[in-house]
């Protein structure tokens, strides 16, 4: 999938003569135009990803900078050689979701030596490595991690749970955001021992995978009481853990003998989950507010302005008494 978008500038001269002789300015005024800038979109097929990379595209384009989408299916080598590829082909600027935080390490040093900056989207890169990218926009993989395993132990306490067995749904692991958000959760929890994650599966923020994965993780766990709590990272996930559980006849909501579904992302699909009562909680991560920040980011480099390190998002666990401060930004529009 390529998609690219060009919007010729006004010749300087041109500018000059319409606004008076407005001076550097004006020149300032145009520097994005016509800018190239390579996207490596991570997850094509995510409703997540897909609505960030939109946003940034539309608001790239609002600015006169046209953008090539380079699709990455948690392919960690492919998307280091997608990055070589756009090094060679000289793009004005690398704007990366990053699938591995190993892989991408090498790539980001020859851009950095093709003197070519480049902002990281969503995904953290790994400590260590931060002179290697101009800017980060996104959540705090930590903050979001702490936040979730904190709900968690607050729900199961609060249904009564003296124990209780804790599956968890995620994304691959080689991506940043997961590895970090995981270890947080179990740092959260280690103050409550009494709640166990017994599980933990990769289904690559897929629905249909999770869905297999969380009816196979219910009948392995039957003869032991069942499971109390799922996780699922996205909201997209945990509509899996729902629809499977459904499937198997388990009652869902927050009491001591329902099973209790936790997502993430604030999705519009997983608010409607979360109103009906099937699930409790998801969290806050609105895709096309950190797409159209990378774009705006984007477009002041070009115009010579100096950017902060990192551009960090608001993050909330969203359960239905704040469901009105956050219900609107959780639409996606």
């Amino acid at each position: 999938m390529l998609t690219t978008y060009r919007n010729f500038a006004l010749t300087t001269a041109l500018s000059l003569a319409m606004i008076g002789m407005a001076g550097t300015g004006a020149v300032q005024a145009q520097a994005q135009q016509g800018k190239k800038i390579a996207y490596f979109q991570n997850g094509p097929n995510n409703p997540y990803t897909s609505r960030m990379m939109n946003a940034f595209v539309d608001q790239a384009k609002t600015h006169g900078m046209e953008t090539t989408v380079f699709p990455t299916n948690f392919d960690p080598a492919l998307q280091a050689q997608q990055i070589d590829d756009a090094i060679a082909q000289k793009f004005d600027l690398l704007a990366l979701m990053p699938v591995g935080a190993e892989t991408v390490i090498p790539p980001l040093i020859r851009a950095k030596a093709a003197g070519i900056p480049v902002i990281i989207v969503n995904t953290e890169m790994k400590p260590g490595s931060e002179e290697l990218y101009m800017s980060f926009v996104g959540e705090r993989s930590v903050e979001m991690g702490e936040l979730a395993g904190k709900a968690m132990a607050e729900v199961l306490k609060a249904s009564g749970r003296k124990t209780a067995k804790i599956v968890l749904l995620t994304g691959p692991l080689t991506e940043n955001v997961v590895a970090q958000r995981v270890d947080a959760i179990k740092a959260a929890l280690a103050a409550t021992p009494e709640y166990q994650i017994v599980a933990m599966e990769d289904v690559k923020w897929d629905m249909a995978n999770a869905e297999r994965v969380a009816g196979q993780h219910y009948a392995r766990f039957a003869p032991e009481g069942g499971i109390d709590l799922i996780y699922g990272m996205a909201d997209n996930v945990a509509i899996g853990a729902i629809r499977a559980a459904e499937a198997s006849g388990q009652s869902l909501g927050t009491g001591p003998e329902q099973l209790i579904v936790m997502g993430g992302a604030c999705q519009p699909p997983g608010i409607e989950m979360l109103k009906s009562g099937k699930s409790y909680a998801t969290g806050i991560q609105i895709p096309q507010r950190t797409g159209r920040v990378a774009a705006d980011l984007a477009n002041d480099h070009f115009n010579g302005k100096t950017l902060e390190h990192d551009y960090v998002q608001e993050v909330a666990t969203v359960t239905l008494d704040n469901l009105p401060e956050w219900e609107e930004r959780c639409s996606w529009k």
